[in-house]
């Protein structure tokens, strides 16, 4: 038996499950479309609902491994995309995720943006709906029914082993992306949590890339913590300190790889990034009127052209009528004067000749021909 490793790939539009070998070659891969549903109080809230996840995951999971029974799993594994959480409520059920995608946080931002320095200056992130402490939040308030009481939340990356191990714990480049979440201490933050209203008693353990979270089944096979996507395709090209990566995907980020954590406390680095990009934007719009300036140019000729063409097909017509016209009229079966003299046939020629002359003189002094 051949062995082989297998990954589940969490991502914003569509999800994957993979077998792949020790190498990283990818071995057969499945994938699904995800589906998320909106809040109807709000259009910017969205989510998904695990168990419909879950049963597309191990349906193509199945598929997969029936499709490779050749192979004996070693490992399992799962990254996803950042800042995006599975609930679970005090039944030990994962009830609901909140992806990326998901706005909601924008209904108590304004409430926070006092803190946003010190959200900052703990997690490295300015105070965004973006992340996961304002979602949870939002959530906890606004949309959480009275018989569920949430006990605990995950990455959606850590959900897929919590469901396939029983353990609940999070990958600690996914506990960075949650704004609760010490990333100079390596903890989480307290502070972030008096911000937040979180408890600390809902927090998961925090695991460290490559630690083993739980065995799954019979077998015992390790279930392996990732991460968040964007960091382990950073990890996985081998980036060093210095290189600029750019993360293809649905929203395909643009990394920096430093040495020591960056901060911008005064917001230089952000005042100029803004300042750059309406630079950007101006200059992008100025190109577009220019752009749709030398289209709207290029049809005017094109259809000053045309018109041209046609003004001088019919004039053409015009004149090429006129002696058809004639023709037609002494061709009829009546008795015309000398229609039995050559006189009469050398006659109609010269008068077609003489009127189509007379047009063309006509049209050309016109400009029409």
């Amino acid at each position: 038996m051949k062995e082989g490793y297998l990954v589940f790939d969490l991502g914003t539009g569509n999800s994957r499950v993979a077998i792949g070998d020790e190498t990283g070659n990818i071995i057969g891969i499945r994938s699904f479309e995800n589906i998320y549903h909106q809040e109807s109080r709000n259009p910017e809230a969205k989510y998904f609902i695990p168990k419909e996840w879950l049963q597309k995951i191990l349906l193509e999971m199945k598929l997969l491994l029936s499709d490779f029974s050749q192979y004996t799993i070693r490992a399992v594994t799962a990254t996803s995309a950042r800042e995006g959480i599975v609930l679970v409520d005090q039944r030990g059920s994962a009830f609901i995720g909140l992806p990326n995608i998901d706005k909601r946080g924008n209904e108590r931002i304004k409430k926070y943006q006092q803190y946003s320095k010190d959200v900052y200056r703990l997690s490295g992130h300015w105070l965004d709906p973006l992340f996961s402490a304002l979602k949870l939040l939002t959530y906890k308030e606004n949309y959480l029914s009275k018989e569920k009481t949430i006990i605990g939340f995950t990455s959606i990356s850590e959900w897929i082993g919590y469901e396939l191990t029983g353990k609940l714990g999070i990958a600690e480049s996914q506990a960075c992306e949650t704004q609760l979440y010490d990333t100079k201490e390596f903890k989480w933050s307290e502070e972030l949590m008096d911000i937040f209203e979180v408890e600390e008693k809902i927090l998961p353990d925090v695991y460290a890339a490559g630690e083993v979270l739980g065995y799954v089944g019979e077998e015992k096979i390790p279930f392996i913590v990732c991460g968040a996507d964007t960091q382990m395709a950073v990890e996985g090209v081998g980036a060093k300190a210095g290189d600029v990566i750019i993360v293809s995907g649905t929203t395909s980020p643009i990394v920096a790889v430093v040495e020591e954590p960056l901060y911008d406390e005064d917001e230089d680095i952000l005042e100029d990034t803004l300042i750059e990009n309406r630079q950007a934007i101006e200059m992008i719009q100025t190109y577009s009127e220019i752009l749709n300036g030398i289209v709207e140019m290029f049809g005017t000729v094109v259809s000053n052209n045309l018109n041209t063409v046609m003004k001088w097909l019919t004039s053409i017509t015009l004149v090429i009528s006129v002696p058809t016209m004639i023709a037609s009229f002494l061709g009829m079966n009546v008795d015309f004067p000398f229609n039995t003299s050559t006189i009469g046939f050398y006659g109609v020629i010269i008068i077609s000749i003489l009127v189509t002359v007379v047009i063309t003189f006509i049209l050309r002094k016109r400009d029409l021909l």
